[in-house]
């Protein structure tokens, strides 16, 4: 029962553990429920979790469920994004590199054939 401890709510939670579902059974558990909101070691609402992700360069940062207005407050440091955006955005030559060799390579036969039909007419 979420490591709560009681003497008496362990020795009733054994009486009820392997019980038939039954009126007796529910009434162990109903002063198994007493016993625990009286003790209440939780508060018993909703507590929400959520969590954000921020890159290291948005500072004034501080997540909030109630609004969004706090926008105006974050703080950019711009020398920071900037390298990191040098360092994600690498350009990646080689597929260009491959595509304009093939387009190359591609029209070698192209250009065979035709000088070969303009040697043949003459």
């Amino acid at each position: 029962m979420g490591n709560y401890d009681n003497p008496e709510c362990n020795r009733l939670f054994e009486q009820m553990r392997n019980m038939e579902n039954s009126p007796e059974r529910m009434a162990i558990m109903r002063k198994m429920k007493n016993i625990l909101q009286h003790g209440a070691p939780w508060v018993f609402t909703e507590h929400p979790v959520s969590f954000t992700l921020y890159h290291e360069w948005i500072k004034n940062v501080k997540p909030m469920e109630m609004g969004l207005g706090n926008m105006k407050y974050r703080r950019i440091e711009a020398i920071a994004r900037d390298k990191s955006r040098r360092e994600w955005n690498q350009p990646v030559i080689l597929p260009v590199l491959a595509f304009a060799g093939i387009l190359v390579l591609g029209t070698f036969p192209a250009i065979i054939i035709a000088w070969r039909k303009e040697r043949g007419k003459k």
